[in-house]
C-alpha cells in the first residue's frame, strides 16, 4: 500500500539521526563544549536511509563528502543543510587511491565556493594504509593533505568572507517522490541502491543544469515547504514530481 511504503521509508531515514542524537548526548555528557560533527552519507541515498533533514538536526557541525566531480562538493553540502540552514557545514574530503593533490584541491575549492565553513579530514580516511597515486609511498599522501591544509591555513580567513548571494531559485527534493520511485523495477540492482536515475539523479542533473546556466537553486525539501520557507525564491524547480502528499500539495 503506498500509505504504508511511505511510512516506511520516512521510518528508516529518522534512525541516524537518533543515533546522532544519541551520540550527541554521551558527548555532552563528557565536556558540553564538544561538538558533534560527522561526515554525513550521500544525501540523496535513501536506498540507503539518508535523508538530511531527519539527520542534520541532531549535529553541531554538518559535514559532507563528495566523490570525483568538484561540483558534487557544492551540491552535497547544500543538501545536507535541507531545514538546517542555520547550522555551520563543513565539507570533509574524500581521498581514493587514485586521486591526487590537484584534485581533491578542486573539491575543496568547489566547496568553498559553495560557501562551506570549514574542512575536516574524517577519521575513517586511514592515510596510513592508503595506496597513493603512481606507486608512490603512504607519505605521499599525508605530505599531500599538509600542503592543502598549508593552503586552507594562508587563504582560509579571506575565502570565509566571500558570501554567495542569494539565490531566486529552490529545486525539491522529495522525499516521497524517492520513495516511490524506489518502489518500480531497476534495470539492475546497482541503479536503486547507488544512483537512482529515476529521481534523485535526476534532481542532480537539473541543479547542475541550472547553476551552469548562472543560476544555483538552493536545494530544499519537504518539511521546508510545510514551514514556508519558499517566500525568498521566484521560481521553485519540480523534477519528474509524480508524488506529493496533500498538505506539501496544498502549500506549494
Amino acid at each position: 500500500q503506498p500509505e504504508e511504503w511511505l511510512r516506511w521509508m520516512t521510518f528508516r531515514t529518522r534512525l541516524m539521526g537518533e543515533l546522532y542524537e544519541g551520540v550527541r548526548k554521551s558527548l555532552k555528557s563528557v565536556n558540553p563544549g564538544y561538538s558533534l560533527h560527522s561526515g554525513n552519507y550521500a544525501p540523496e541515498q535513501l536506498m540507503d536511509g539518508c535523508y538530511p533533514p531527519t539527520q542534520g538536526y541532531a549535529m553541531d557541525v554538518i559535514s559532507s563528502h563528495a566523490y570525483s566531480d568538484p561540483l558534487s562538493c557544492w551540491y552535497y553540502y547544500d543538501m545536507q543543510r535541507m531545514d538546517n540552514w542555520e547550522k555551520p557545514s563543513w565539507f570533509m574530503p574524500v581521498w581514493w587511491p587514485d586521486f591526487d593533490h590537484s584534485l581533491v584541491r578542486s573539491l575543496i575549492g568547489s566547496a568553498l565556493i559553495g560557501g562551506t565553513a570549514g574542512v575536516g579530514w574524517g577519521i575513517e580516511e586511514d592515510f596510513g594504509f592508503n595506496t597513493a597515486p603512481h606507486g608512490a609511498t603512504d607519505l605521499y599522501v599525508l605530505g599531500e593533505v599538509q600542503k592543502l591544509n598549508t593552503f586552507l591555513e594562508e587563504n582560509g580567513e579571506f575565502i570565509s568572507r566571500l558570501k554567495r548571494q542569494a539565490s531566486p531559485v529552490a529545486i525539491l527534493f522529495s522525499l516521497t517522490e524517492g520513495a516511490f520511485s524506489l518502489g518500480g523495477d531497476f534495470d539492475n540492482y546497482l541503479d536503486a541502491i547507488l544512483w537512482n536515475q529515476k529521481y534523485s539523479g535526476r534532481v542532480n542533473h537539473a541543479w547542475l543544469t541550472s547553476v551552469l546556466a548562472g543560476y544555483p537553486p538552493d536545494p530544499i525539501c519537504e518539511e521546508e515547504v510545510l514551514k514556508g520557507n519558499l517566500t525568498k525564491h521566484k521560481i521553485l524547480l519540480l523534477v519528474r514530481q509524480c508524488h506529493l502528499t496533500p498538505p506539501v500539495q496544498r502549500k506549494l
